[in-house]
C-alpha cells in the first residue's frame, strides 16, 4: 500500500503500525495525497529576497520517552480541540492511540470518521485492523463490507480483506479477495505473494506455485518467497526445484541485514522504546501540521514542523515537508535554506540541485545556479532539464555561444518545444537565422505532440 511518488515530488511516508498483510494507513499517504512538485510555483527575481533569517537545527534535542508521549498528545488534543469535527483531525487522534497501543479508542475514533467520511476507505481498513488487533475478526470483516457497499474505492480494503479472511481461516474467500486486487494491480508483487501463501495453504500447489514465481519475477517479492516457494515445489515431489530455490532463499538471507542487538538487552530495550516514541510524536506532528496546512493555518504548520526537525535534524522526509510549506507561502529565500541543507544531506539529489539552481536563478546568483546545473550533469549527462537550464541562464547574461551549446545538447537528450524554442531564440540573437527557422519548424510539429520540458530526464532502462 505505498504511494509512489515520480521524481521531483514530495514523498510522504506510510505509518505502519500493525504488520503486513494487515495495515494501518495514515493519512498523508493514501488521503490527503499531496504530490504536488516542489518547485511547481517558479520564483521570480522581484519576489524572491537575497537572504533568510531561518535557522535551522543541527543537533537533535534530547528528551524522553515520556516527555515525547505528553508532547505528541498534546499536539493531537489541542488539534481536535481546534477542529471537532474534522475526520482528519480524529484521524491524527486514532493513529496517535495505536501508537501508545490504545487499539479500542483508535477504533472508536476511526469509526466516527467514517461518520463523517462514508467513503474514504482508509477509515475503515484502519478500524478494521483496530478490531482484529482486539481478537474482532469478524467485526473487522464487516467493517470492511461496509467500505465495498459504500463504495469505497477497493484496492485497498480488498487487500485488508483477504488479510483479515486469512487469519480467521476463511482462506477460500482470502483467495477470492485477493483475485479482486490482482484483477486491479496485476503487477503487485507484494499480492501475488500473499497469494501463493494462501493458495498453499490450500494445498493447491500448482496456483501456488504459478504465483509465487509472478511475485518473484515482478519484484522484489518478500525475503522469504523463496522459502515457501521451495515448501510448494517440495510438495509437489519436485525436489530439485525445491533445493534450488532453497539455496537462493539462503543467498537472499546471507545479504539480510543482521537484527541481532550489538548493546546490552536492556540498553537495547530502552533505545528501541526512546525510538518508538520518537517515531510516533514525528507521526503525530507530522500529521496534525498537514491538518493546519489544509486548514488554512500554515504558521500552526510551520511551528510543528520546525519542533520535528528540532527533535530529527536530519531527517529529508521533514526538510522536504517544511520546503513545500515555504514554497506554497511563496517564500523562496526560507526554501532556498530547505533545499541547501538537503544537498548538505543529500549531496548527489539530483532533484535538490535543480531546485537549488532554479531558487538561486530567481534571485540573480547565477554562479550559484550555474554551479548546480553542473552538479546535475556530472551526476546525469542526460539530464535534458539541466542542459536546458544552462540554455536559459546563459542567454540572460548573453554569453550566446554557451547558450547554444547548452540547448543544443537539451534537445539531443530530449527535445521538447520549449527547448527548441529556447534554441530557436538564441540562434535567431546570434544572426543565425537558417538554425532558428530549423529550429522553430522542429518546435511546430511537436508541440501537439508532447508535454512540457519539465520532466526530469528521459527514460532509460538502466541509470547510473
Amino acid at each position: 500500500m505505498k504511494s509512489r511518488r515520480r521524481s521531483y515530488r514530495i514523498s510522504w511516508r506510510v505509518a505502519v503500525f500493525a504488520g503486513l498483510p494487515v495495515l494501518i494507513v495514515c493519512a498523508s499517504a493514501w488521503f490527503f495525497g499531496r504530490s504536488n512538485p516542489l518547485l511547481s510555483k517558479r520564483p521570480s527575481p522581484v519576489d524572491l529576497p537575497v537572504r533568510s533569517d531561518l535557522v535551522l537545527p543541527v543537533l537533535a534535542e534530547r528528551s524522553t520517552m515520556g516527555l515525547l508521549q505528553d508532547e505528541a498528545m498534546t499536539v493531537a488534543e489541542q488539534l481536535l480541540a481546534r477542529y471537532p469535527d474534522a475526520h482528519e483531525a480524529l484521524h491524527v487522534m486514532a493513529m496517535l492511540h495505536v501508537g501508545l497501543r490504545q487499539r479500542g479508542e483508535a477504533e472508536r475514533l476511526w469509526r466516527r470518521c467514517i461518520e463523517l467520511a462514508p467513503t474514504e476507505p482508509m477509515y475503515y481498513i484502519n478500524a478494521a485492523g483496530a478490531a482484529l488487533d482486539q481478537g474482532q475478526g469478524e467485526a473487522a470483516v464487516e467493517t470492511l463490507h461496509r467500505a465495498l457497499a459504500a463504495g469505497c474505492e477497493p484496492t485497498g480494503v480488498y487487500h485488508q480483506l483477504a488479510a483479515v479472511l486469512n487469519q480467521l481461516g476463511r482462506l477460500e474467500e482470502a483467495v477470492e479477495a485477493l483475485e479482486q486486487v490482482l484483477e486491479r494491480y496485476p503487477d503487485s508483487a507484494e499480492d501475488w505473494f500473499f497469494l501463493g501463501q494462501t493458495q498453499s495453504k490450500l494445498n493447491r500447489f500448482a496456483e501456488a506455485e504459478a504465483s509465487l514465481k509472478r511475485a518473484i519475477a515482478l519484484g522484489p517479492a518478500p525475503a522469504n518467497a523463496f522459502h515457501v516457494l521451495a515448501n510448494v515445489c517440495a510438495a509437489q515431489g519436485k525436489h530439485e526445484e525445491a533445493a534450488e530455490y532453497r539455496r537462493q532463499h539462503r543467498g537472499v538471507e546471507a545479504h539480510e541485514p543482521s537484527e541481532e542487538p550489538e548493546t546490552p538487552a536492556i540498553a537495547q530495550r530502552v533505545e528501541s522504546y526512546l525510538g518508538e516514541s520518537l517515531r510516533i510524536a514525528l507521526l503525530t506532528l507530522d500529521e496534525a501540521a498537514t491538518v493546519y496546512t489544509r486548514r488554512g493555518d500554515p504558521d500552526t504548520a510551520e511551528m510543528l514542523r520546525l519542533r520535528s526537525l528540532a527533535l530529527d535534524p536530519a531527517n529529508t522526509g521533514i526538510l522536504r515537508e517544511l520546503g513545500a510549506l515555504y514554497l506554497d507561502q511563496q517564500r523562496w529565500a526560507d526554501a532556498r535554506v530547505v533545499v541547501q541543507r538537503l544537498i548538505q544531506l543529500e549531496p548527489d539529489n539530483l532533484t535538490e540541485h535543480l531546485n537549488l539552481a532554479q531558487l538561486a536563478m530567481a534571485s540573480g546568483d547565477a554562479p550559484t545556479a550555474e554551479a548546480a546545473f553542473q552538479r546535475v550533469i556530472d551526476l546525469r549527462p542526460d539530464a535534458a532539464i539541466a542542459h536546458y537550464g544552462l540554455a536559459r541562464l546563459y542567454l540572460q547574461s548573453q554569453r550566446l555561444r554557451e547558450a547554444r551549446l547548452a540547448a543544443e545538447e537539451a534537445n539531443r537528450w530530449q527535445a521538447t518545444t520549449d527547448s527548441l524554442e529556447l534554441l530557436a531564440e538564441i540562434c535567431q540573437q546570434m544572426g543565425d537565422q537558417p538554425a532558428a527557422h530549423a529550429a522553430r519548424e522542429r518546435a511546430r510539429r511537436s508541440r501537439a505532440l508532447e508535454a512540457s520540458p519539465t520532466a526530469i530526464f528521459p527514460e532509460q532502462s538502466d541509470p547510473p
